[in-house]
């Protein structure tokens, strides 16, 4: 389950998860100067399913990111799940603070916490997104691949 704010790349994730890593690197589809972008945003809940090279078909819950639907969410968490959640490094075209960020992972934390069986512990992986949209991402995600 892919998890996170509105516009911190889960959408953008779940999409590249479908198409080859590299080539996803290089794809503008998602980005917010596309004029297609606003089209991309999830409502509600969107179930996919990928095959992910090591590790077979997957089943991808990209859950929008808008306040409104958090309710709905955890409808469709699994204590036995695997999350990602997105941490977007940028909002309004300006670096977050670092304390931002803490605070939209524990919302998030928090929020599972409350959604699952309380006897499991859930795996959460927490991940920074749109660094390409930071002052020298671009040059970073070149040198990566």
């Amino acid at each position: 389950c892919v998890i996170g704010s509105e516009g911190s790349g889960k959408t953008t994730f779940t999409e590249s998860l479908k198409r080859s890593w590299l080539l996803s690197l290089f794809t503008n589809e998602n980005q917010p100067d596309n004029p297609h972008c606003m089209d991309q945003r999830t409502v509600g809940i969107d179930v996919s399913t990928a095959d992910v090279s090591g590790v077979g078909r997957v089943l991808l819950y990209d859950v929008a990111g808008q306040i409104q639907y958090h309710k709905t969410h955890s409808f469709f968490f699994a204590a036995n799940a695997f999350f990602l959640l997105l941490l977007s490094l940028m909002t309004g075209g300006k670096i977050r603070a670092l304390h931002e960020l803490f605070e939209e992972g524990k919302y998030w934390l928090c929020f599972l916490r409350a959604s699952i069986d309380k006897r499991s512990i859930p795996t959460v992986i927490m991940a920074a997104s749109r660094l390409d949209r930071c002052p020298g991402g671009r040059e970073i995600l070149q040198q990566v691949a």
